[in-house]
């Protein structure tokens, strides 16, 4: 490594002065015991030191040489002495110019940035004399190794996909309105009318005449494909599209707009191959001879009625009408991935659909009720204090009706979590909104919400979190461990008037317009008794041996009339339904299970 240093140097000279440095270069190297212990970025002091020396010891001899010239030929010429010392100057110039722009180099290393540790580690394993710094302790070092280099987060498993499975990517994105309207018309074909119906199993005798028919897709295509073949049955024996047909088209949102036309050449193109009724097997595997007959009818015919502008209405864009295979794809992913799982999961639980499809219906019925209510205090700012509107942007804090088909009403159900003056807040609410509608021109007529005088206990447990503590029911709220308590409730807030009756009102209570500081300040300390906020585990909770009350009791004489032919409160009234009970032993000022708006 040090002589790769030395010959480095030859670029630092002219070309003509190559010998010189070469000589400086060999009394270095035979000197290597001395200049070898030397750090690596000051390589070049050695060489500055010997041309120094070198410089001298030439100007030496040559001024020598001249005397001798001199003393021997005492007759020799000036002119020959002014061009040796000519000489002499221009060397001594060009070794001054060297000199300077090694020093020059020597400076700039010596104000560079600190070396790495790994620079440091080259240079003292190239420097053998140079002590080796103190090794480190295990420990530091893994401390520096830990701190320099966090360890990596586990990731995340990908979970698989179907093989039938299609996302977002897989399809361009102008071809959306054609999928969605493709989805449309598998549901129209197989009669599926409701978000709660399920894909039927097809007709095993049906099934045995097909397979009879047919022993390749490519003659079920030919057939289909062919204007003159002729109808394996009778499109009267037809049972597809017969309920749809019979409901004038108004059998689900969005297919209103399927004319009589389109229902014919769906119905000619079943007769071909002798479906009777359009319904791929579930069960088998989807490239099978009958679900590929259920493929090619189903795609054909939604590509006639893409083409002749049926779908129009759906905005699609007729540039995909002929992607077959983003269309293939689609209806495998629809029909092989998505409804074969609502069928296979009709099959292990009976039932299960329906009750998903009313729970998801449910739940999309509170998100508008929500809406509707939260707009009417955005509407009422100025005239209702911040906390009720904030009450209302919960979900959870409303109930969960029930729409009756035979009375057209929806049943006001009850949340065993809510207190009994939270629901009387929310009738009173419900009261101030319909007034408002009345008067407004435009105000969309909506269903009746009716209380039961016998309770309808809601099916939803799961209670909303942080809402204000006077919004829970004290029995249902003391049930609840210690730890749930404190973590349900703000139990530094209160929401509602002692009477929530007298809430909204067209003249404001006087304390309903306190903001939320002082309103909690005055009513807070009074309600925290019956909530039972300690962490003594010996409270009446443990010693009692009753469930959680979600308001399934039996109501009093004063809310329920014996001979009473209504089963309904008229709307605006809760009868004693909300009353606390005044007769609870051992319990407090503590309200039962509640009603729920």
């Amino acid at each position: 490594m040090f002589n790769q240093r030395l010959m480095f140097l030859l670029s630092f000279a002219p070309q003509t002065t190559n010998l010189a440095w070469f000589t400086k270069l060999s009394y270095i190297r035979n000197h290597t015991s001395i200049y070898s212990s030397y750090p690596p970025h000051s390589f070049l002091d050695p060489i500055l030191c010997c041309s120094s020396l070198f410089f001298r010891s030439r100007q030496q001899i040559i001024m020598d040489s001249a005397m001798d010239n001199a003393n021997s030929a005492a007759p020799a010429s000036r002119d020959i002495s002014d061009i040796i010392a000519d000489a002499l100057k221009q060397q001594a110039s060009q070794f001054k110019t060297i000199v300077g722009n090694l020093q020059t180099q020597i400076l700039t290393l010596n104000v560079k940035k600190p070396s790495t540790p790994k620079e440091k580690q080259k240079a003292s394993s190239s420097a053998p004399l140079t002590p080796l710094p103190a090794r480190k302790s295990p420990g530091s070092s893994a401390r520096k190794t830990s701190a320099s280099k966090p360890p990596k987060k586990p990731s995340t498993p990908i979970r698989k996909k179907h093989p039938l499975q299609i996302t977002l990517d897989d399809t361009p994105t102008d071809f959306k309105s054609c999928k969605e309207a493709l989805y449309v018309h598998i549901k129209m074909m197989w009669g599926l009318y409701k978000q709660s119906d399920v894909p039927p199993t097809p007709n095993t005798v049906m099934l045995r005449e097909f397979y009879d028919k047919f022993n390749s897709s490519d003659e079920i295509e030919a057939v289909v494909n062919n204007p003159r073949s002729t109808d394996l049955i009778a499109r009267e024996s037809i049972s597809s599209l017969k309920e749809f047909r019979a409901g004038g088209g108004k059998m689900s949102r969005g297919l209103g707009h399927i004319d009589e036309m389109s229902i014919l050449y769906i119905s000619g193109l079943l007769a071909k191959v002798g479906i009777r009724a359009w319904a791929p097997n579930l069960d088998d595997a989807p490239d099978s001879l009958y679900n590929s007959a259920c493929r090619i009818t189903c795609l054909n015919a939604f590509r006639q009625l893409l083409a002749s502008g049926t779908y129009n209405y759906m905005d699609v864009n007729l540039r995909h009408v002929d992607s077959a295979s983003h269309m293939f794809s689609a209806y495998n992913h629809y029909v092989h991935f998505v409804m074969a799982a609502r069928y296979k999961t009709e099959k292990n639980n009976v039932g299960a659909m329906a009750k998903e499809s009313a729970s998801k219906n449910i739940q999309k019925y509170r998100e508008r009720l929500r809406d509707q209510r939260v707009e009417f205090f955005k509407q009422h700012k100025a005239k209702f204090p911040p906390r009720y509107r904030a009450l209302c942007e919960d979900t959870l804090a409303h109930s969960d009706d029930e729409y009756d088909p035979i009375k057209k009403v929806r049943v006001i159900k009850t949340l065993g979590y809510r207190s009994k003056n939270a629901s009387k807040f929310f009738q009173r609410l419900d009261v101030e909104m319909a007034k408002q509608a009345q008067v407004t021109k435009n105000a969309v007529k909506k269903t009746r919400r009716v209380l039961p005088m016998v309770p309808v206990p809601s099916t939803f447990t799961r209670a909303p979190t942080n809402l204000p503590i006077d919004f829970y029911d004290p029995k249902w709220f003391r049930a609840l461990g210690p730890g749930q308590r404190r973590l349900m409730a703000n139990a530094e807030a209160v929401c509602f008037l002692p009477n929530a009756a007298d809430s909204l009102l067209p003249h404001c209570h006087p304390d309903e317009i306190l903001g939320d500081a002082r309103f909690s300040a005055k009513y807070l300390d009074a309600l925290l008794e019956a909530y039972n906020l300690s962490d003594d585990e010996e409270d009446n909770v443990e010693d009692e041996e009753e469930e959680i009350d979600y308001g399934d009791e039996e109501i009093g004489s004063d809310g329920v009339v014996e001979d009473e032919e209504d089963e309904f409160y008229a709307e605006g009234d809760y009868g004693g339904l909300y009353d606390d009970d005044s007769d609870e032993e051992d319990e407090g000022p503590v309200a039962s299970g509640s009603g729920s708006n």
